[in-house]
This record gives C-alpha cells, structure tokens and sequence, in this order.
C-alpha cells in the first residue's frame, strides 16, 4: 500500500498528486449544488483527464463545479486544489469535484468544499449519483457532455448533505503537457531541482520562513505572506517543520518535468509499501523555486 504526504506550503495550499500544465478554459455549464437545505447556482465548471493514480493502465474524469466567478491560475483545471480552497475560506466559495473512471464514466470519488472546510469522499453504491453521457464514454474525446445528478444527498462528513444537479455542455478536457525530462537514482538526487527542493526543506525545519520566503516564486509570494500572517499562521509553522523533518529523512526517488514544472518526489519504503512527499518547481531567475502551480 503506498502513502502520499501531501504537502500544504501555503497552509492548505496543493495537493500534489502529478506535475501536469494545463490552460484554463470557458465553462458551458447549468445547474445546482445544495448545501444543508439551501440552493446555490453553478457558476462555473472545468474538466481534465489523468491517469488513476491506483491504477496507471486506467485513465480517469475529473470535473469539477463551483459557485462563483473565481478565476483558476495559469495552471488550469488540474490546479484548482489551491484556488478554491482559499477561495471557500476567503469568499465562501462552494465547490465540488466529481472523479469518473473510464470508460464507464461511473462517479467513483471526489471532494467537497465550503468555509466549514475540505473533505474528500467516495462513492459507495451506484444509486448515490448518476452520470448521463450526451455523447459515449470520452476516452481521448475532446469534451465532455452530460448530466450529473445525485439521487440521494451525498454525506460529507458527519453532517452535511449535499446535492448535486448540473449538465455540461462541450466541456473541454483538459489533458497533461508532455513529458520532457524524468531522472532516477543518482542523477535525479544530484540534480538542481531536487537540491533547490532539500534547501526548501531545511529552511522549512528550521522555521526559517525568510528564507522559505525566498525559495517560493515571486508571484506567490503574497499569498504565503497572508497565509503566515492569518490567526492560524503559527499552527502553520509548525506543521511545515514537522512535515519537512519526516521529508527530510526520505532518499530523492525522481524528477520528472512537463509543460515547464519540475515535479520533485522524495520516497522512502513503509511497512511493505512506500510513503512519498512531493515538490513542484519552475525556473525564475536561473534558480528553481517552489510554486503551487501545475
């Protein structure tokens, strides 16, 4: 059984599950997400593919639906993690992302956010939601068209019930960048991504945030800053030093860059199976720095 660390730099910043760019792209979506009783309009929605990351030999659907204008980064669909994290603890913005396997399209997982906070869940039984294709399974399908419809209130965690009602239309996949680099061994430790990635961690467990600051890209900056600088800015700290301690102990396994960010995994073998921990960085400056962007 293998185990991510998922490394939240920015307090609950992303999830990092695969290095992909993806562009963000125009919403044809209807529909409604009901929280606790009360009704909220879809404003907005996108799509991209990814392999299972249980099963490589499968692919998978993820969309995703949120209840305001609030525009994902340069990143795209696969990056939205971030974004409407801070924008439902920020904004009150309302989100919910709907994992299909492939070919069946059958909703199997997904995540749901609010200002109450981020829970993932699963799929138990196929009478929970149902997806109607308007057009047969998309693999390699540029859009995605159809229905999604809860037949009975999906349970977040121990008391929030939510339904689901929306149809997409033409919804654009999303689909990863190519390959353009992947090194293992020594030469994936010795490279200067996975060096600018142990300095990261060294800073982080010494609490040193100027110098964290600093190995962060310029334009993220400001969020790390009101993110240090939020009441909860001190249980943040101390988190990062003890998640870079347990990082710290584990060897570099690769580094793998596609679409101009280098994913950076630092792997260590657990009880049969293996727990990672994982960094994404682009170049600026001639330096690799930390960024939360896909």
């Amino acid at each position: 059984m293998k185990s991510n660390v998922s490394w939240f730099v920015f307090g609950a910043a992303a999830l990092i599950s695969a290095a992909s760019l993806y562009a963000q792209t125009p919403s044809p979506i209807s529909g409604t997400l009901t929280v606790g009783g009360k009704t909220h309009k879809i404003v907005s929605a996108c799509a991209f593919e990814e392999p299972d990351p249980f099963d490589k030999a499968k692919m998978q659907i993820t969309a995703v639906f949120w209840t305001d204008a609030t525009p994902l980064e340069s990143n795209g669909c696969l990056g939205h993690g971030p974004t409407l994290q801070y924008a439902a603890q920020t904004k009150s913005t309302i989100f919910l992302e709907a994992v299909l396997d492939q070919p069946k399209l059958i909703w199997q997982n997904g995540t749901f956010g609010s200002k109450d906070g981020v829970a993932s869940f699963s799929i138990s039984g196929s009478d929970t939601l149902q997806f109607t294709a308007a057009t047969p399974a998309p693999i390699g399908a540029a859009t995605l068209s159809g229905a999604f419809k809860t037949t009975k209130p999906l349970e977040i965690g121990s008391s929030t019930k939510v339904v689901l009602d929306a149809k997409v239309t033409a919804l654009k996949i999303e689909r990863p960048a190519p390959l353009t680099n992947q090194l293992t061994g020594a030469a994936a430790a010795n490279s200067p991504a996975a060096k600018a990635a142990i300095r990261f961690l060294t800073a982080m467990r010494k609490n040193d945030m100027p110098a964290v600051r600093a190995m962060i890209v310029e334009d993220e900056r400001k969020t790390f800053d009101e993110q240090l600088a939020s009441p909860d800015g001190k249980q943040m700290i101390s988190m990062m030093s003890s998640m870079a301690e347990d990082a710290l102990k584990m060897p570099v396994a690769s580094v793998v860059t596609q679409g101009g960010i280098t994913l950076v995994t630092l792997e260590k073998k657990v009880d049969g199976g293996a727990q990672s921990a994982k960094f994404k960085l682009r170049q600026e400056n001639g330096e690799y720095r930390i960024t939360r962007k896909r």
